[in-house]
């Protein structure tokens, strides 16, 4: 849906900007990072996948 494509894409605009503004911090918050992104993206993919038959 649209609102799960701009959840999508407000969260990946936000980690950008983290990344942008934190280059060189430690591994353990670039993965804290990832996994903040994924607890947004991986419901609505999977969704995805499974209204697709998947």
């Amino acid at each position: 849906s649209d609102e799960d494509k701009q959840k999508i894409l407000d969260r990946c605009n936000e980690v950008i900007g983290w990344l942008d503004k934190n280059q060189t911090a430690e591994r353990d918050e670039y993965e804290h990072q990832q996994k903040e992104l994924e607890k947004v993206c991986n419901p609505i993919i999977t969704k995805l996948y499974q209204s697709a038959g998947g």
